[in-house]
């Protein structure tokens, strides 16, 4: 088999899950950064996928032709003499690239075509010159951490509505439903966020268990019509592929809480007989009555998963009418303290007091609807490390959040951040290694580098903060606590003139206040803002 390793931009992902589908099918294997291991340094993955790739098909775009990562590879890859050059938008490649052909492969859906199969040629030659690749790749261990209990995870649902929808609403269906399975204590269950990689993918499901590292599968379908929801799962067995157990769920649509707790008692109870459906009852009643209203809440949830003004507008602007149609959402009101916590330490505009008094407002009135809801309360310790406010409160509010599910990959990110804050880096750390464990490709992954960065700069540890701070840069690259998080690290190792110059990527500059202001530990800030003063100008 030959190895070939996809560089692209994160705006061309989802062209870039495609190719690398279809080069499976003709029996390539390949490698792009969606297969991170969760144990690894981003840069040296990179570095080592790079040097034992066969082939390196950079996908050009406009986006990818502003991205420093795609030139590095690709100019690695030039170097190595085994560069395939593809453009997605017929956007010429940089300088120097533009010298090398470039394959057009404008609107290309997957289908066969002239330039597909002149792809296929160009890879096929670099392929019978090199040296082959080991066929198996590092996979996430993710579930074989946990061995000695059942692992599963649950793949994105096809939405099969009459009616071509967003997928948030089957994204959102997922996710809930494996947040109600990971209140089992024998159960282990990896994040949604994870698994959505594997969305339209053509593998077969045993070699997705093993990438994942899960011994199950929850597959399925979901489907809207005339106010009724029905949604089929079947749960496979990841060593052989053999269906273990199938169901079809149909109810009306405001009882779809009432399904999802349904779907997750039978699927834990076809696992382990010994589980009682009783394990998963909420601890208090389903978040909202109303359909509309938790319709709008999926998709404000899933535009604040990124790090951008324009995603936390929407969020903001959903969460709001979601909270119009029932007031005592508590889960729309901590959405919107969130929205407003991030626009207030990003200084996106100049209503900074504003956004303030919203955050503090809406998290108020999460917090005396549904003050023990997990959602709300690892939200709510998020919102005061943002706010760089309230650490007690910040730590209370996480403190109960472990004590009710400890298995949630978000409330460990919170509790990573909230950790940090208070000077307790080594913690921080221990939180968000759980967190990228439980959900090793989670969209918030941007955030937890960033956090863990942070950490890793307290404790002296510059060389892996780089790293660590690199890749969440990558992901994100408006993500002012990483970008700052890189300041701090690159004034440390002595690195003055990349530290300013990274610092200018902090608009504006008054930006960096807030970020010191998240580390609320007096001894840690003083430290900090000695590091800055080394280089500030």
């Amino acid at each position: 088999m030959s190895g070939i390793f996809i560089s692209y931009a994160r705006a061309d992902e989802r062209k870039a899950r495609l190719l690398a589908e279809m080069l499976r099918l003709q029996g390539y294997t390949v490698w792009r950064d969606d297969q991170l291991p969760a144990h690894r340094a981003y840069a040296e993955v990179i570095e080592e996928r790079l040097r034992d790739a066969e082939a390196v098909v950079a996908l050009w775009s406009s986006a990818a032709a502003r991205s420093q990562w795609v030139r590095a590879e690709a100019d690695t890859a030039r170097q190595d003499g085994k560069l395939v050059q593809v453009t997605l938008d017929g956007a010429q490649p940089p300088l120097p690239f533009n010298q090398i052909h470039c394959l057009d492969m404008s609107g290309w859906d997957g289908k066969e075509s002239p330039a597909w199969h002149r792809l296929l040629a160009t890879i096929e030659e670099l392929a019978e010159a090199g040296e082959p690749v080991p066929k198996a790749l590092p996979r996430p261990a993710a579930g074989n951490q946990k061995a000695t209990i059942p692992s599963i995870a649950v793949l994105p649902f096809k939405d099969l509505s009459p009616h071509e929808s967003d997928e948030y609403f089957a994204d959102g269906i997922v996710e809930e439903i494996a947040t109600v399975l990971s209140r089992f204590n024998v159960l282990f269950v990896l994040g949604a966020s994870t698994s959505r990689v594997y969305r339209d993918s053509t593998l077969p499901l045993p070699e997705i268990a093993l990438e994942l590292g899960v011994r199950y599968l929850l597959v399925g379908s979901v489907r809207r019509a005339s106010g009724r929801v029905r949604i089929a799962v079947s749960l496979i067995d990841g060593e052989g592929g053999a269906q273990v157990w199938a169901g079809r769920f149909d109810d009306e649509l405001e009882d779809v809480f009432e399904l999802q707790d349904r779907i997750a008692n039978s699927v834990a109870s076809a696992i382990d007989a010994t589980i009682e459906a009783l394990e998963t009852r909420r601890a208090v009643e389903r978040p909202t009555s109303s359909p509309s209203a938790y319709e709008l809440f999926l998709r404000a949830n899933a535009a604040t998963m990124s790090w951008d003004r324009e995603d936390m507008e929407v969020a903001i602007e959903a969460a709001e009418e979601a909270l119009r149609l029932d007031p005592k959402f508590a889960w729309a009101a901590v959405i919107l303290a969130m929205s407003h916590a991030v626009y207030y330490n990003s200084q996106w505009d100049e209503n900074g007091e504003e956004h303030r008094e919203k955050a503090h407002r809406y998290l108020d009135l999460a917090l005396r609807l549904r003050g023990e809801d997990t959602y709300v309360l690892a939200h709510g310790a998020g919102v005061l490390v943002a706010l760089g406010e309230d650490l007690p409160t910040a730590e209370r509010l996480i403190g109960r959040a472990l004590e009710v599910n400890p298995g949630s990959a978000l409330t460990r990110l919170y509790a990573g951040w909230t950790a940090l804050a208070a000077g307790r880096p080594e913690e921080g750390i221990e939180h968000f290694e759980e967190s990228l464990r439980l959900d090793p490709h989670s969209a918030r992954r941007y955030g937890l580098l960033s956090g863990k960065g942070l950490c890793l700069v307290g404790l002296g540890r510059l060389d892996e903060a780089h790293m660590v701070l690199s890749e969440s840069l990558h992901l994100a690259p408006d993500h002012s606590p990483g970008i700052f998080g890189l300041t701090l690290c690159l004034a440390a190792m002595g690195r003055p003139e990349e530290a300013r110059t990274m610092a200018r990527r902090l608009d504006p500059p008054s930006v960096i206040e807030r970020s010191l202001a998240v580390v609320q530990d007096p001894e840690q800030r003083a430290t900090m803002q000695a590091m800055l003063a080394q280089v500030m100008e």
